[in-house]
């Protein structure tokens, strides 16, 4: 037993959610039932990408701290593309994690929620093939915070390991459906409030910091401009 006052005033919530020896269905959601929908995106062919047009999130856009936008090459399809793949199209409070990958161990391993895109990208986002697209049936009113939260736990990325089938690195819905989510307990749920608060408090942080970036590089490009196109640094 892990006391608060152990914790210290700052203190990483993550590993010390996690499912308890011997929990009841009862105790617990099956990631399957309180969602309404678990897919992965669509991945578009190479030709197909532009410079502009609706922004696709891939892997190299999770940090597991929030979504880094134009962080890799290759960001930008057209319209038809999101019309012809509808369930590539994400939703506020959409849980993403990585779902494919050349190693087994990073699946998982970075799960974000998706809050809207910044101000400079149109308001349409999508999610690549390798993307686990996972949103919750709002009717519940489960709060998506306590599932990212589990998600990120130790707890959450053996629940996803668990679901990767023989050598692939690969995971699918049908077994990321079956994930179970201990439900918050009345013992914990000041810690819990607690730590989805300072969760939504930084992921809030990173939302400023992009915007004022990306104000930012606007003036920058508009004072000085050039024909040359920056490459993209990976983070």
């Amino acid at each position: 037993m892990v006391t608060r006052k152990q914790l210290g005033q700052y203190w990483l919530a993550q590993p010390h959610i996690k499912p308890k020896k011997g929990k009841s269905e009862v105790d617990e959601w099956r990631l399957g039932e309180i969602c309404k929908r678990i897919t992965t995106g669509k991945t578009a062919p190479r030709s197909l990408y532009g410079s502009s047009g609706l922004h696709v999130i891939k892997v190299g856009n999770l940090t597991g701290r929030g979504i880094e936008w134009d962080a890799v090459e290759r960001q930008y399809l057209d319209e038809e593309f999101a019309k012809k793949h509808l369930t590539a199209v994400l939703k506020k409070g959409d849980i993403l994690f990585t779902a494919g990958s050349h190693g087994p161990k990073w699946i998982g391993l970075k799960v974000d929620i998706y809050e809207g895109a910044p101000k400079h990208i149109l308001k349409t986002v999508l999610a690549s093939g390798e993307i686990m697209v996972c949103r919750l049936n709002k009717k519940l009113k489960i709060d998506p915070y306590y599932v990212l939260l589990y998600l990120r736990s130790g707890g959450g990325y053996q629940a996803i390991q668990n679901c990767i089938r023989g050598q692939s690195g690969h995971v699918y819905p049908d077994d990321v459906a079956n994930i179970k989510i201990p439900k918050p307990s009345q013992s914990d749920s000041s810690e819990i409030s607690r730590a989805i608060l300072l969760l939504k408090k930084s992921l809030l942080a990173r939302k400023i910091s992009a915007n004022a970036d990306s104000s930012s590089k606007y003036i920058a490009d508009k004072l000085f401009p050039s024909d040359i196109k920056k490459p993209i640094i990976a983070t």
